[in-house]
């Protein structure tokens, strides 16, 4: 679907505006190539040892890595790979996943984080501090590997109109992706009574208005369902 927005974007979409801010970015070749070449290696490593391994926290690491390699945009367009993994698979309850999605809005820093709290609750007998580090590493991993590449590389290919035209495109796929995200599993799963429709709007109103830090609404929630259930 990336791919298929970033060619509609190169055919139909108009020339963007040049940026008149140049990137000045020191990254080596070698330490470029040879990032790129070990995020290749565990992609194709990892899922073969751990399938044939009992390993709990090779299983965990594998499947966090595998998450953190092939998210593009907005940190919520990980929730339903997250699910598919730890919650399909039992290492995490449905309501656990939900509590730390919502834990997670209130914390500061990337949404990346969650994996730290999933880690800790997992059911695979990993200790909490093992499998929260972990998860934490593993799904944070790819994109430092990843970004010394596009570092690299990216200052030759910044000023390429047809990649400018294509970002336009795949950015344009990430609005889609997260509405997808917010639909399934949050939506399907976290609402399911009247009550629970009207608090999402009138948050809604309040943190769009900016009258409460996004925490303390989330706090505020959690007493008001608390109260209420």
């Amino acid at each position: 679907m990336i791919v298929a927005a970033a060619l509609c974007a190169m055919f139909f979409a108009p020339a963007p505006e040049k940026s008149n801010t140049p990137v000045q970015l020191s990254i080596s070749r070698t330490l470029a190539v040879s990032s790129v070449l070990l995020l290749l290696a565990l992609l194709v490593v990892l899922p073969i040892v751990s399938q044939n391994s009992s390993n709990s926290s090779l299983m965990l690491f594998d499947s966090f890595y595998r998450i953190g390699a092939s998210v593009f945009g907005g940190g919520h367009v990980v929730l339903p790979m997250l699910e598919n993994e730890v919650v399909a698979n039992g290492w995490v309850s449905l309501d656990d996943f939900l509590a730390g999605y919502g834990i997670t809005q209130a914390m500061p820093g990337p949404i990346f984080t969650f994996a730290a709290f999933l880690g800790g609750v997992n059911q695979l007998d990993i200790p909490v501090l093992a499998g929260a580090g972990i998860s934490l590493i593993a799904i944070f991993l790819p994109s430092f590997l990843l970004i010394n590449c596009c570092f690299y590389f990216w200052q030759n290919i910044a000023a390429n109109q047809a990649v400018q035209k294509a970002l336009l495109g795949i950015n344009a796929s990430v609005v889609g992706f997260l509405v997808a995200a917010f639909y399934q599993p949050i939506l399907t799963n976290a609402i399911d009574e009247y009550w629970q429709i009207v608090l999402v709007l009138v948050l809604a109103i309040v943190l769009q208005r900016k009258l409460f830090p996004a925490w303390l609404l989330v706090v505020a929630s959690g007493l008001i369902a608390g109260l209420l259930l």
